[in-house]
């Protein structure tokens, strides 16, 4: 997943879930004349049973972009769960390279992830939602999961080239 989002596996660490301070720190980070001219994302990855998943440090925004969603589904499935300090809450989904839906929580539900909630046994319409319910719900719905015993093991740390 490094490699997908740009970033050399070679220059990657096994740190603890958003420990960037951790990650500056390394002797190996300094040694790659990079913190004075720092362009990307720093991105932690790691697997939560059949899922690999990435988190994002800094410049959070790389996986929202589609060209960059749809690299990562090649093959594959891409899920994305994006929320910014003004409350943007954003799903991508994508599926072998092709981006399927992206629409933010307080917009309509598209229909097919309608459909999925739905099967999930969870009301698309209820009023009382709110983004997060409404995105755990999705990513449930999905048979998608993080635990947290795989947020608590160190993640392979690195940076990524953000796509022009």
């Amino acid at each position: 997943m490094l490699t997908r989002f740009g970033g050399d596996p070679s220059h990657a660490w096994p740190i603890p879930c958003g420990d960037l301070d951790t990650f500056q720190d390394l002797e190996a980070y300094e040694d790659l004349d990079i913190w004075q001219d720092l362009h990307g994302p720093i991105l932690q990855v790691g697997q939560c049973g059949n899922w690999a998943f990435a988190i994002e440090l800094m410049h959070e925004d790389q996986s929202i972009r589609p060209e960059v969603l749809c690299a990562l589904a090649a093959g594959a499935v891409a899920v994305s769960v994006y929320r910014d300090v003004n409350a943007l809450t954003l799903l991508s989904y994508a599926e072998n390279g092709v981006l399927l839906e992206q629409f933010e929580a307080s917009d309509p539900i598209p229909d097919r992830l309608q459909t999925v909630l739905r099967q999930a046994r969870i009301d698309p319409n209820s009023e009382n939602r709110n983004a997060i319910q409404l995105m755990s719900a999705l990513l449930e719905a999905l048979g998608i999961r993080l635990d947290e015993e795989d947020l608590a093991k160190p993640l392979l740390t690195g940076m990524m080239t953000p796509l022009p």
